[in-house]
């Protein structure tokens, strides 16, 4: 009976794999990116440059001591050539800041909030404040 079943196993034919030696595939290709042409790149160039200008002219502006408020109106302001330094750029907010004094932050040290009573930053001595309201003037 072990015979006869060699006997089949023989006789059958040979399976043969769905896929003799699974081929590889050829690889594609890759595909090459497009150039930009040129006046695209010079706007990128451009639009980089303007930027870091910005950055740089926003940091020197903080660090001149612009009100945080009013950093958007200096720099619309300044006019900064092409391609400026810090230099340049310094130099032309500071014109902006000499032309309008406004734009610069108040003094930190004053109080920020609520104030009670008058301003005393300009107190005379009480003997002044009763002379005078008596109508006399003092002479030291």
């Amino acid at each position: 009976m072990e015979d006869e079943e060699i006997k089949k196993e023989e006789a059958k034919p040979e399976e043969k794999p769905d896929k003799p030696e699974q081929a590889k595939p050829e690889p594609k290709p890759e595909p090459v990116p497009e150039q930009p042409d040129s006046s695209e790149l010079d706007s990128l160039k451009a639009e980089n440059s303007r930027l870091r200008i910005e950055r740089t002219a926003m940091l020197e502006a903080v660090r001149m001591g612009v009100d945080s408020r009013q950093i958007d109106y200096v720099l619309k302001l300044a006019e900064f050539p092409e391609n400026a330094d810090t230099k340049a750029i310094t130099s032309a907010i500071q014109k902006v800041l000499d032309d309008v004094p406004a734009f610069k932050a108040e003094n930190s040290a004053k109080a920020k909030g609520f104030q009670i009573g008058a301003d005393n930053s300009k107190q005379t001595p009480e003997a002044d404040a009763i002379a005078k309201a008596f109508g006399n003037t003092r002479k030291d």
